[in-house]
């Protein structure tokens, strides 16, 4: 059982004195006057209740002789430098600048409209947020990969420029997607010995494989480096290079084997492939330290016919360049020197030639 205040007797809050006896009493308590939040904190609805009967909570103070408290200026509170300071250069949340200010957050956002401060986005929110508290990372420590030049660093460059890339800002990752596992365990390797600690998982909606790691040393490393960069990283030993070339064609190469039955003709092509052709230059360049001629090819990826203002006019899209090579005794020796894991189809009817 709950104690309540005894009913007052009908017409008892119509009285003046009567009224502001009970007001005073809670005006002693508080030490202030009230308002209507306070007499609800306090459970005395009644009160409440019988102001308008007296004229309204302004009519009532100014009748008791209360004045109400000015408000203090903006400026008294939080400057405009100060909160320019706090909120811009010190990248702290309304949270935080109201906990330091002792005022709620609801007042500092105003506080922000009022003097012409451009709010924040959501994700520069999230990440100033991220990269104060180290949400991902508390607790753990940092994993610094091995970025000296090296076979298996030389090999992951091959595949972030093929079908790998870096994603994301706050945390950045190193993916690659494909279907061979084969493929996915050799890049998986080669980034484990390099110091990172990655992961393959299949990717149901797509029947891929996923292999991806934590990297935000290396992705801001590898952002800051450009094709010139990467050729004199790679350029440095002829292991480099291989391995480089491997994971370029591991991502981008294919190896096609046509035959016509009739004459027995055999043609056997190895090709790389990708749309950038500054990238495709420097491959060919590679492969010419290694004494491989490979020759350089472009076309249309996409070439539909579309009917504009009763004309067929060809479809305009990206060009795909192409690197390739035909002989077969070359084919033989890249295979032998660069060693893929996948997409190393030879023609089964010849015998590999002795390159020793």
């Amino acid at each position: 059982m709950g104690y309540q205040l005894p009913q007052k007797p009908p017409g008892w809050w119509d009285s003046k004195d009567n009224f502001e006896k009970e007001l005073r009493l809670i005006i002693d308590e508080l030490g202030h006057f009230p308002t209507y939040r306070d007499l609800r904190n306090l459970g005395r609805l009644d009160i409440a209740n019988a102001i308008p009967k007296h004229g309204g909570i302004a009519q009532v103070r100014k009748q008791m002789g209360y004045t109400k408290e000015p408000k203090m200026p903006l400026s008294s509170v939080l400057s405009r430098g100060e909160l320019r300071r706090l909120y811009e250069e010190e990248q702290m949340s309304l949270i935080e600048i109201a906990t330091l200010k002792h005022i709620d957050p609801k007042t500092v956002k105003r506080y922000i409209q009022l003097y012409d401060i451009e709010p924040r986005s959501r994700s520069e929110v999230k990440k100033a947020y991220y990269s104060k508290h180290d949400v991902w990372n508390k607790g753990k420590a940092k994993i610094q990969p091995n970025l000296e030049p090296s076979v298996d660093l030389a090999y992951i460059l091959g595949v972030l420029k093929g079908d790998g890339y870096v994603t994301g800002k706050v945390h950045p990752k190193i993916c690659l997607e494909q279907e061979d596992p084969r493929f996915a365990m050799s890049f998986e390797g080669a980034l484990k010995r390099i110091g990172l600690n990655p992961s393959t998982y299949p990717v149901k909606r797509r029947g891929l494989l996923r292999t991806a790691a934590q990297a935000d040393a290396f992705s801001h490393w590898y952002k800051g480096l450009g094709l010139r960069d990467i050729e004199e990283i790679v350029s440095k030993r002829i292991e480099f290079i291989i391995a480089f070339i491997r994971g370029f064609y591991e991502s981008e190469g294919m190896s096609t084997i046509d035959v016509r039955k009739k004459t027995k003709w055999l043609r056997w092509r190895i090709m790389l492939f990708n749309t950038d052709l500054q990238l495709i230059k420097m491959v060919h360049r590679l492969l010419t330290v290694l004494g491989f001629r490979f020759g350089l090819r472009w076309r249309f990826v996409d070439q539909r016919l579309k009917l504009i203002k009763g004309y067929v006019v060809r479809s305009r899209k990206p060009i795909l360049y192409h690197l390739e090579s035909a002989d077969k005794k070359r084919n033989w020796a890249f295979m032998a020197v660069v060693q893929p894991c996948i997409k190393n189809k030879t023609p089964l009817s010849e015998t590999a030639p002795d390159f020793k």
